[in-house]
């Protein structure tokens, strides 16, 4: 179709009235055939849109270019930036703004200084762009990775490149671009492997933002190296196949996982942490020293709420109990008008050999279907310490911190039978009310061998 200028705001106009009746069927009333049909052609669509959209922005960015001041498009409408006037007119994210406009400027029609038309930078990945050949993602991957090595590669070397990533992208998807696009650059710029290996790990952090609404938001970057690692070990410990150490065959049928993928992740990472707490011997024994500030009748009672030292956000009294189970806890009391009536001292630990007893029993998190290794475990009171319940391998099993907190707020119960513990699900998961043998033996586990 040939557009000339002065018609192709009513060319647009119509392709949208188009696509407003075919969005108008529901999927749902596809057959098969012609649903996969609309999910082709859907993204055939997506990626002429795309390219219309990134023209459109890296126009926009060159008419609001910083030297042409109070001239320029963008202060003109109102905006000190042209990421900000495109996120006026489109109401995208200024991520996906200046995603646009990275791209579009690397892949626009540019002039020399006598104004000479000169062809895009990455001309390739614009020509397949604008006839909707490779995805914006992969365009992206390509022309980021490929810039990386365009100052110290032969500009021959550097086109040809392009055009055999360009050449792939219209088969594979953009995650394997990606990897074949950085394959290029590192082939091209031998040499920038190692700066650009250091330039990422120094811009590796991880940090603790300000508490809001009750939590405490952790965000950050991993270098290649930390990130390899981060993902062996996520993947090691959220497996389909994970189970309990020790588990038989004959055991009950494994208990639901209620946890949400980021859920898990969390508790595998919470875990790690724990597990490299008490492996450190330069700091003491406890994994932490905390203060529990609380009500003495809240504290009996497990009603009300109590404070721990360096959190805001205060907690259920009976929550606070989880942390006197494996935590160097100091519990100050206070009386009805807030005074303090006593900073007790800390509450008694399993010892390591205790620990290490409970480790050979129980394997692991003893929850069915947990397979939280002994080091990222707490040791958990069967009999609550504060009732009287003593410390020793008779009165402790193991527990991952999210099956502790799981079993101090559910109606599940542990019990101790001849020094081995017993889990009671509720009766709507066990409705006669039989008790689960859990934390199996690893010496009667080979011995049944």
């Amino acid at each position: 179709m040939n557009i000339q200028d002065g018609d192709s705001e009513a060319e647009l106009q119509q392709a949208m009235a188009l696509l407003a009746v075919m969005c108008s069927v529901p999927a749902e009333t596809l057959d098969d055939d012609r649903l996969l049909s609309r999910l082709e052609t859907g993204e055939q669509l997506g990626r002429f849109v795309d390219a219309l959209r990134i023209s459109t922005a890296a126009e926009v960015a060159e008419r609001s270019r910083h030297e042409l001041g109070t001239a320029g498009l963008s202060y003109r409408m109102g905006q000190r930036r042209p990421g900000h006037l495109i996120e006026q007119i489109t109401r995208v994210a200024p991520s996906e703004a200046g995603r646009r406009m990275r791209l579009g400027a690397l892949v626009r029609n540019r002039a020399a200084l006598d104004g000479t038309p000169l062809p895009p930078l990455y001309s390739h990945v614009a020509a397949a762009l604008s006839r909707g050949e490779i995805a914006a993602d992969a365009a992206a991957m390509i022309t980021q990775n490929l810039q990386q090595a365009a100052e110290r590669c032969a500009p021959d070397d550097l086109f040809e490149a392009e055009r055999c990533l360009v050449e792939r992208a219209r088969e594979d998807s953009a995650d394997l671009i990606g990897i074949q696009a950085r394959l290029w650059r590192d082939t091209l710029d031998a040499d920038g492997a190692e700066p650009r290996d250091e330039e990422l790990r120094m811009r590796r952090e991880v940090k603790l933002g300000r508490e809001r609404n009750g939590m405490t938001p952790l965000y950050g970057q991993l270098d290649p190296t930390g990130a390899a690692k981060f993902r062996a070990m996520i993947d090691s410990y959220s497996a389909p196949g994970c189970s309990p150490r020790f588990r038989e065959e004959s055991d009950d049928e494994p208990l639901p996982e209620t946890r949400t993928p980021g859920q898990r992740n969390c508790d595998i990472l919470l875990g790690v942490i724990t597990a490299g707490m008490f492996a450190d011997t330069t700091i003491p024994r406890s994994k932490a020293t905390i203060v529990l500030t609380v009500r003495a009748s809240d504290y009996i009672s497990g009603a009300g709420v109590a404070w721990l030292s360096g959190v805001q956000e205060p907690i259920a009294a009976k929550h606070a109990r989880v942390l006197s189970c494996d935590a160097e806890i100091r519990l100050m009391r206070l009386g009805d008008h807030g005074e303090i009536l006593s900073l007790g001292p800390s509450r008694r630990l399993f010892t390591r050999a205790q620990r290490l007893a409970l480790t050979v029993r129980d394997g692991g998190c003893i929850w069915p279907n947990c397979g939280a290794p002994p080091a990222w475990c707490d040791a958990h009171h069967v009999i609550d310490w504060s009732w009287g319940g003593p410390t020793d391998v008779s009165n402790g099993v193991l527990l991952c911190p999210a099956h502790h907190h799981m079993l101090h707020h559910s109606n599940f119960r542990l019990v101790m039978r001849h020094g081995i513990p017993h889990l009671i699900p509720p009766p709507r998961l066990n409705p006669s009310g039989r008790e689960w043998r859990v934390g199996r033996s690893r010496v009667t586990t080979v011995l049944k061998r």
